[in-house]
């Protein structure tokens, strides 16, 4: 049996390429408010995150004018002296759990160069850390960033899995409003 070169290419191509993953909205946990958007708005958003991904000759922006860290990822970046230093203010979390409050710190970028090399540092991380996949949060991911939250989840939401980062990424419009990272968070 004879199979073509470009058959064969092309299967490679399409099975090594991030695919958006849908978990069925039909899980979202009880006491959620979640929003569903189109589908041309999931799309856009997600090729937004994969066009940076995939090509670094990239310009595409990920953010625009402001973005919360929220507070796993502050955790790592904050040791980090340049992102110690970014402009923004600090964001305090209180998070109610098992009859205490909790409190927890994180960051609003807002300058433009901070933003820039805030997303080089994540497309890099996440490149280095490959593979990766794009896909819808998990019930598990929902319910800690609803902990975390004063408003209603909106799509465009994904998280975004590498060996050892889970990123989740909220959109405003066309743009990341706030970015955290799960990998290895429980609050337990």
């Amino acid at each position: 049996m004879k199979i073509s070169v470009a058959f064969v290419f092309f299967i490679l191509i399409f099975s090594c390429a991030p695919t958006l993953k849908t978990t069925g909205r039909n899980d979202i946990p009880n006491g959620i408010t979640y929003k569903d958007a189109d589908s041309a708005t999931n799309a856009k958003a997600f090729n937004k995150l994969n066009s940076a991904l995939a090509d670094s000759s990239s310009t595409i922006s990920w953010f625009d004018g402001g973005m919360g860290c929220m507070p796993f990822l502050w955790k790592q970046l904050s040791s980090n002296p340049y992102f110690a230093d970014a402009g923004g203010a600090e964001m305090t979390i209180m998070v109610p759990f098992g009859g205490e409050v909790r409190t927890f710190k994180g960051k609003s970028f807002r300058r433009k160069a901070d933003l820039d090399s805030l997303q080089s540092f994540l497309v890099q991380t996440i490149r280095n850390d490959a593979p990766y996949v794009i896909r819808k949060p998990s019930p598990r991911e929902l319910n800690l960033y609803w902990a975390f939250i004063s408003f209603d989840i909106e799509e465009p939401v994904f998280v975004i899995e590498s060996r050892s980062h889970l990123f989740l990424v909220d959109f405003y419009k066309d743009h990341i409003l706030q970015i955290d990272d799960y990998y290895g968070v429980s609050l337990r």
